[in-house]
């Protein structure tokens, strides 16, 4: 669900970011530069301290929670001032959320199946990399140029309450 709304997302961003405030390429990658740095300062400092302090199933739903927040107000910028806050917030949740749904499959497979779950986890990501931007795209060109990102967020906060609920032991 992550990787689907994430593909969702960055499949449609550039569209969004061009039609709504008239950004061209090169504004949109000063854009995943600025998210980049985000997802990595939020790894290299961030992530640290919330594995000492939250369980790996809170730390997913934190990090969709934001990456939905972001999302859904993505939309509704008008400027770049606009902008920069929901790309803030996709950026950190994805930094945040990724390596702790990993780290939490690691922990709850049994030994011998690590490997074996982690690689359906990929395969299932790959799977979600090929729908995202393709649903996306439809909802763009189809529905609105919001809704990529609206459908995004509904989905991300599922996941979130999903990761919670499955929180119990």
């Amino acid at each position: 669900m992550l990787t689907y709304a994430y593909s969702n997302i960055e499949a449609t961003f550039a569209l969004f970011t061009q039609s709504a405030l008239g950004f061209g390429p090169t504004d949109n990658g000063w854009l995943f530069v600025v998210m980049g740095f985000v997802a990595a300062a939020t790894q290299a400092f961030g992530t640290r301290w919330l594995a000492n302090h939250v369980d790996e199933p809170r730390r997913v739903a934190l990090g969709l929670v934001l990456l939905a927040g972001g999302a859904a107000l993505l939309p509704s910028a008008s400027s770049l001032v606009e902008l920069l806050g929901p790309v803030t917030l996709m950026a950190i949740g994805f930094a945040t959320s990724t390596p702790s749904l990993t780290a939490w499959v690691s922990r709850r497979s049994p030994p011998d199946r690590q490997g074996e779950l982690i690689g359906l986890g990929q395969s299932a990501g790959a799977l979600a990399r090929v729908a995202g931007p393709g649903v996306g795209g439809l909802l763009f060109d189809h529905v609105s140029h919001g809704a990529p990102f609206r459908i995004a967020a509904v989905v991300l906060g599922g996941a979130a309450a999903l990761a919670l609920w499955a929180r119990r032991p």
